[in-house]
């Protein structure tokens, strides 16, 4: 019984250190368990946690990119407007035109200002007017210097985004890359050991069976 025992305790053994191999080789991830590395796993979480932030900021500054480039289109539609609204303005001034030639060139421009209204009023990302806050005023070329000042600020502002977003991929790029030396499975590796513990167990078994048979056998010669 007691060899019984002790086989049983070595398949048992061995049952669960295979396991964990397979797990690991199954999830590629070498830190299971505390157990598997306790510095190592606390390493790699604070890594995970770094990647997940730098991922976050990422992913803000990409919708903050969005609304920049909404306000940009809004921007050089309102630009377009007083562009035209000029040339016709300057159109209207010819003193050969009739009265009528003039109205209709007047109704022309009254629409074109009417779009920059509807411009500023009406341009939205998601559910925010991005053009809430910024208004034109004066003579055309006024307006045009106006749009063509905010639109340089959201182009800066874009740019800006566009270095971060860009050093945040770095940074989880770099990052994972470091996690995965400290917390991915050498599969190759793990593979190799964890043939060698089958064939190890196997032969083990083997021995502590042929055990049992010579034990075995002996009890039976005592009794005959």
């Amino acid at each position: 019984m007691a060899g019984i025992s002790g086989l049983g305790g070595v398949n048992a053994y061995k049952n669960n250190y295979d396991k964990s191999l397979y797990g690991k080789i199954a999830s590629g991830n070498k830190l299971l368990r505390a157990a598997d590395g306790a510095s190592e796993l606390a390493i790699a979480q604070k890594m995970e946690t770094q990647i997940r932030t730098q991922e976050a900021l990422a992913q803000n500054a990409a919708m903050d990119q969005a609304y920049q480039n909404i306000k940009d289109s809004g921007l050089a539609g309102i630009t377009d407007y007083a562009q035209s609204i000029s040339e016709l303005s300057i159109r209207q001034m010819n003193g050969t035109m009739s009265a009528s030639d003039k109205m209709a060139i007047q109704d022309q421009i009254d629409q074109y200002s009417a779009g920059i209204n509807d411009m500023t009023s009406q341009t939205k990302y998601n559910e925010s007017y991005v053009l809430k806050d910024f208004s034109v005023s004066g003579s055309p070329s006024d307006m045009i210097a106006q749009t063509v000042s905010a639109r340089s600020g959201v182009g800066a502002k874009t740019n800006g985004l566009e270095h971060s977003i860009r050093a945040s991929q770095i940074s989880v790029e770099n990052t994972t890359a470091a996690k995965s030396r400290i917390a991915d499975t050498d599969i190759a590796k793990a593979s190799s050991k964890l043939k060698k513990q089958q064939v190890l167990r196997d032969y083990q078994t083997m021995m502590q069976k042929r055990r049992m048979d010579d034990e075995k056998k002996k009890a039976q010669g005592l009794f005959m």
